[in-house]
């Protein structure tokens, strides 16, 4: 039977630092949309996703074809409402007219009332009669300016087309960054939504995490994160100073845990991975051992250490168990209570075998880690 071989470590002050490391992409905090109007034909896109872009850089082409069946129905649409808004002017010319008669009218019978003629009853209803002909919005009025604001809509759409026809159809980007989401299809119509998003370059870069969800315990908000990565120089960069600004379970899938690190304005490659260095505890305390030299039973936590006894063929290692009371532990180290059994004992740790109480040992190393 061969003897399992351990390696010997003593308990020592040690700093348990718990921490944990993820990986993420880095990204930039803010995007811009870019809109065009609907019911356009997309005939080219230029760009692809994470491009980097500068102002100007063209992004799509829409059809010539297209444009002119658009501003021609707009031209159409302006000209309808410019003939309402006429009407609208002249029914209200007429309205007012009618309704300065009818103040006028009031205003004589109101006036007209002697006290002495009628009761006080009287004299307020027609009062009442005159403010209400004084207050009245004659409806073409109101029908008038909706029809303006409607054409000032219109009139701002053909504006925008005759421009973008004026650049063949080329509609460009507004500011320097990256390509973040295509929205639109060569061949297809343009809707409503944003056609293309561009993340801006001036903005701050951040970290974006998609992690476990027992990682929540870790990035909360606000707390302290070390970022280490490449910067734009393909260096390595690091950045102590990056925080948790959103922290959420994923919605899509409840197992993960989304959040993302404010990177500020430091020096990290768009579009990169880096990892994420959180410090949840540093403690400093003075009976600590390796974690893997720890064992648990459902009795408790114990170790075992190297106990020497005689038999017939001489002095022989075995394995002596000794219960131990945990204070903290990391994945590396573990804290333990002050133990008179362990002062000065050899304490064992594995290396090619499970070892049990009583089990005879090889030592062939000290381990100081």
């Amino acid at each position: 039977m061969t003897v399992p071989k351990v390696s010997i470590v003593r308990l020592k002050r040690e700093t348990l630092v718990d921490e944990m490391i993820f990986e993420g992409q880095v990204a930039k905090a803010d995007s811009i949309p870019i809109f065009t109007l609907d019911g356009q034909k997309i005939e080219k896109i230029y760009v692809h996703a994470n491009q980097e872009v500068r102002a100007e850089t063209p992004l799509f082409k829409l059809e010539m074809s297209s444009i002119d069946k658009a501003i021609t129905q707009l031209e159409s649409e302006i000209q309808k409402l410019d003939l309402m808004i006429q009407t609208s002017e002249n029914q209200e010319i007429s309205q007012k007219n009618t309704q300065a008669l009818r103040i006028k009218q009031a205003l004589d019978n109101y006036q007209g009332i002697k006290e002495t003629d009628v009761d006080q009853v009287t004299k307020q209803e027609a009062y009442n009669a005159w403010q209400l002909a004084k207050s009245e919005t004659p409806i073409a009025a109101v029908d008038g300016k909706t029809a303006l604001i409607d054409r000032a809509t219109l009139v701002a759409d053909k504006d925008k087309l005759v421009q973008v026809k004026s650049v063949d159809g080329i509609v460009n980007a507004t500011t320097e960054g990256y390509v973040t989401g295509i929205f639109i299809t060569e061949g297809k119509i343009t809707t409503e939504e944003a056609a293309l998003m561009i993340a801006s370059k001036k903005s701050d870069n951040i970290l974006v995490l998609r992690t476990q969800k027992t990682a929540q315990e870790y990035l909360k908000m606000g707390q302290l994160v070390t970022v280490i990565g490449i910067s734009a120089q393909d260096v390595e960069n690091e950045y102590d100073k990056a925080s948790v600004i959103e922290a959420s379970i994923d919605t899509e899938n409840p197992e993960m845990f989304k959040s993302k690190l404010n990177l500020g304005q430091a020096d990290f490659n768009y579009g990169s991975s880096a990892k994420a260095i959180v410090t949840k505890k540093s403690v400093n305390y003075p009976y600590c051992l390796p974690t893997r030299a720890v064992h648990e039973s459902s009795q408790g936590y114990y170790v075992l250490v190297a106990k020497t006894i005689e038999t017939m063929l001489g002095e022989e290692i075995i394995a002596e168990k000794i219960d131990v009371s945990l204070v903290d532990k990391t994945p590396k180290f573990s804290a333990i209570k002050a133990n008179k059994l362990l002062d000065g004992r050899d304490i064992l740790l594995e290396i090619d075998q499970s070892v049990e109480e009583n089990t005879k040992v090889r030592i062939i190393s000290t381990n100081e880690t």
